[in-house]
């Protein structure tokens, strides 16, 4: 009987598919005001450049942590990533039409930034350079782009346009031959691609979390003083057009998949179409004010964990600048919207958080790697990373030859025969249908890293998985090595991908009819893991404001020579013993305990029992 039904299923989709009316790829440019920018105080650049940012030797000596490892191959990943990011400096070419003020990483996407790729590029793995280039250049050309009104556009062009795109896509209008209905389809289809921008122009709010992880090394607090101000604005935008205003979900984010960055994440709750159809039968479009129907009855997982994550870093930059009821505001909003996403996202059934819709009960439950977001910000109890846990170990979820799918591959064994369906885990990857994106992978095992004291199903799992990851991506530029024969960088930087095979560890492929390919030296936001990972997760090495943490997992020689915080700096170095002593310490500090730093503290596992060994920072500077 399912092979009829089957067949009528096919031809039914078939005859939609032919009479849809289909919307093109669009890129709407708008030029930026002379009004936006005005809560920044820096608005010109400084021409002429007053140098050039490259990598050399001695600046890794002297500005740059060094990576202590007795894995070569690690070292050259690291050392790979590092010339490769000097080598993707970019900075205004004129003064003509010109709206950047700073130097910046370039991600290498295209000759357009995206707000979100220079917020990674700057907490995950730039603050460790920010002794000699200042990666918070690429934050403030997006500063200079922001509205009176707080909004920070997604995609911007250092000659003074912001990006929107509207990509191709079918819609609910019908085609006609109509010339009066056809007229109207055209103002329809005008006020849906309207609509879609208005949805999907802003990224994930990641900037006031990259400002504060930025002044955990620079403890540079007039950066602070000049950014807040237009982080007090993007939050009030942020409540103003993304937070759920009424009813059970009231105190929630939403967005749409392309303003998450996550462009093509299949999703069971078809908003977008719901969206449009409010425009595509409007017997009068002209009449329609697309921001009347910005008021949504749904919330998004992973832009609210994120606005968690904003409000912490908020209240810390508010309390460093002695802005103490600012401070107490934020963490009291902070508080509610963690207790309101384990109200309402999260699901004891399926052991997981969730995208919502009307109701807290009717969840959206398609399992992405973006659920990590909630171990990252620290929404998640004790319990419920119990839950979690198991997903990541499971090839029915997350566990993948590359660490970690985007999607779950439970999609794929069970749905793969059935060709109909529009979504399913693609083994290449496919964008974000099964793809191993840096980001994702980063806040899922620095998630980890937050749980790992206490839990030890978290500590073997970011542990093996960041030495499983890590070997992938230096295996790339090893292979790569040997093919070309060379150890060049300028061919080896090629291995940095935009995102990663799941099953392979190579380059993302797309699914269509050229495979295309991720995108290559793409560092960018690709140094998450071999500059980021490497130091914090595979070394585990973190700087947090009184403290430095050390998740000693490794039983070689290792540790960061030259890791500067503010005008401080140290040297880490261990060769653990069995059992660990402090005696198998190198340590020595110099002008920590004026950058406000008092303890290091050494977490570790003898005989799975963990255990904590405190340095005091007043005594490591006196011995040194």
């Amino acid at each position: 009987m399912r092979y009829p039904v089957a067949l009528a299923l096919f031809f039914l989709c078939v005859a939609t598919l032919c009479q849809a009316y289909w919307i093109g790829d669009s890129h709407l440019y708008r030029m930026a005001g002379e009004s936006e920018g005005q809560y920044f105080d820096k608005q010109t650049y400084a021409f002429p450049l007053s140098r050039p940012w490259r990598y050399s030797e001695a600046n890794l000596q002297q500005l740059l942590p060094e990576v202590l490892i007795e894995d070569t191959h690690i070292n050259t990943l690291n050392k790979i990533a590092w010339i490769t990011f000097f080598n993707n400096i970019r900075w205004p070419e004129d003064q003509r039409n010109n709206r950047y003020v700073s130097d910046w990483l370039s991600t290498q996407f295209s000759n357009h930034e995206f707000f979100w790729d220079q917020a990674f590029c700057t907490f995950g793995f730039g603050l460790y350079a920010h002794r000699y280039f200042p990666i918070t250049g690429g934050l403030d050309n997006f500063y200079r782009f922001q509205h009176p009104n707080g909004f920070i556009p997604r995609e911007t062009s250092p000659y003074g346009y912001e990006i929107h795109y509207v990509p191709s896509q079918p819609t609910s209008l019908i085609k006609t031959e109509n010339e009066t209905d056809e007229a109207l389809n055209r103002v329809r289809e005008k006020k849906i691609r309207e609509l879609y921008i208005e949805e999907n122009k802003n990224n994930p709010p990641l900037v006031a979390h990259a400002e504060w992880r930025y002044y955990l090394l620079s403890r540079d607090a007039q950066r602070l003083h000049r950014v807040v101000l237009p982080l007090e604005h993007y939050t009030q935008w942020q409540e103003n057009n993304r937070q759920v205003k009424a009813g059970p979900l009231k105190g929630l984010f939403w967005q749409r998949a392309f303003g998450s960055g996550m462009d093509n994440i299949p999703l069971g709750f078809d908003t977008w179409s719901k969206d449009e159809q409010k425009i595509s039968g409007h017997s009068s479009p002209e009449a329609i004010n697309v921001i009347d129907l910005l008021d949504k009855n749904d919330a998004w997982l992973d832009i609210s964990a994120q606005m968690k994550l904003h409000y912490d870093a908020m209240a810390n930059i508010e309390r460093v600048l002695g802005n103490n009821e600012q401070s107490e505001a934020y963490k009291a909003k902070s508080s509610e919207l963690k207790d309101k996403i384990n109200e309402c996202m999260w699901d004891s059934h399926n052991g997981g958080y969730f995208n919502v819709r009307g109701t807290c009960e009717n969840k959206e439950t398609t399992f992405t790697l973006s659920m990590f977001w909630t171990l990252y910000a620290e929404v998640a109890s004790q319990s419920q990373v119990d839950a979690m846990l198991p997903m990541l170990s499971s090839s029915l979820y997350f566990k993948s030859e590359m660490p970690y799918p985007s999607l779950a591959q439970i999609y794929w064994p069970i749905l793969k025969w059935l060709r109909l369906l529009r979504y399913q885990f693609n083994e290449d990857g496919n964008y974000w249908q099964g793809g191993s994106w840096p980001p994702l992978v980063y806040i899922t095992l620095k998630g980890l890293m937050n749980y790992a004291a206490d839990k030890h199903n978290a500590w073997l799992e970011y542990t093996a998985s960041t030495e499983k990851y890590l070997e992938k991506l230096a295996n790339n530029l090893i292979q790569a090595s040997n093919e070309s024969e060379t150890t060049e960088p300028e061919t080896l930087k090629e291995q940095f991908y935009e995102y990663n095979s799941p099953t392979n560890g190579g380059p993302g492929k797309r699914n269509d009819e050229k495979k295309t390919p991720a995108k290559s030296n793409f560092l960018g936001w690709a140094g998450l893991g071999p500059i980021g990972l490497v130091q914090e997760s595979l070394i585990g090495i973190n700087v947090h404001e009184t403290s430095i943490t050390w998740h000693l997992h490794r039983y070689d020689t290792h540790g960061i020579r030259n890791l500067h915080i503010g005008s401080g700096v140290i040297h880490l170095e261990v060769s653990p013993g069995q059992p660990l002593h402090e005696s198998d310490f190198t340590l020595s500090a110099k002008g920590l305990v004026d950058q406000g730093i008092e303890s290091l503290i050494v977490y570790y596992r003898e005989e799975e029992v963990m255990k904590r060994l405190t340095f005091n920072m007043s005594d490591l500077e006196q011995c040194r």
